[in-house]
């Protein structure tokens, strides 16, 4: 009888660890989500009639909210492109004006920035949806390292990979990983499996996409 209890004692210790192993689960994967939800908050929609892309808010005043994006969505044929206008998740209803800010010709690098005045927004009220402390380190990634990635397709959608796509290899300031890198992502955001940012879809590169790697984005930019 004493074995029997103690067996009995076991199987209910591992029941309830089987409990605990799978809340914590659910738990993990309701927090990811959150995060990926958050994350998503990071990238715009940036439109004019002749181009679509998107961009990666970095920086916020008290008049603009500042971002990055592939230099070819906003410059085309020697000059900048007209009619801009940035549509962010936060704030589908709206369309913020869009002007081009700096040009960075070393690489396929712009910043522009989209204007609050004609909504009447704070500084405090974009901050608070904006999730600008979410940086992470392109260097420290290593072939097979899981990524995901988020951009607008000219269909009018956001688009996300289903799954976790693995990182392939440096490529000087940029990197490789295997996604195709639809049509209307350039600009758009690359994230670890933290969900912290790494890198800027700029073109596709069959069967990889290419994208600059945030460090070397947050040193041209600081230049």
């Amino acid at each position: 009888m004493e074995i029997r209890a103690k067996i009995q004692t076991i199987a209910i210790g591992l029941a309830l660890l089987v409990l605990a192993t799978s809340a914590f689960a659910k738990e993990g994967r309701a927090a990811l989500y959150e995060e990926n939800e958050t994350a998503k908050d990071l990238v715009a929609r940036i439109t004019a009639p002749t181009t679509e892309g998107a961009g990666i808010i970095f920086h916020v005043d008290e008049h603009y909210i500042y971002g990055i994006t592939a230099k070819h969505v906003l410059y085309q044929q020697g000059k900048a492109v007209k009619d801009l206008k940035a549509l962010f998740q936060a704030w589908p209803e709206k369309e913020f004006p869009v002007e081009v800010h700096k040009l960075h010709h070393a690489e396929d690098l712009a910043v522009f920035r989209a204007d609050l005045r004609p909504f009447g927004m704070s500084r405090q009220e974009v901050l608070q949806v904006i999730p600008l402390d979410i940086l992470g380190k392109s260097e420290n990634l290593d072939p097979g390292d899981d990524l995901s990635a988020m951009g607008h397709s000219t269909a009018g959608a956001w688009i996300t990979p289903k799954k976790w796509v693995p990182y392939a290899r440096a490529d000087g300031n940029a990197f490789l990983f295997e996604y195709p890198c639809p049509q209307g992502h350039s600009g758009g955001a690359v994230f670890d499996k933290s969900w912290r940012l790494v890198g800027m879809m700029i073109d596709e590169e069959r069967p990889f996409c290419r994208a600059l790697g945030i460090d070397a984005i947050l040193k041209e930019v600081q230049r």
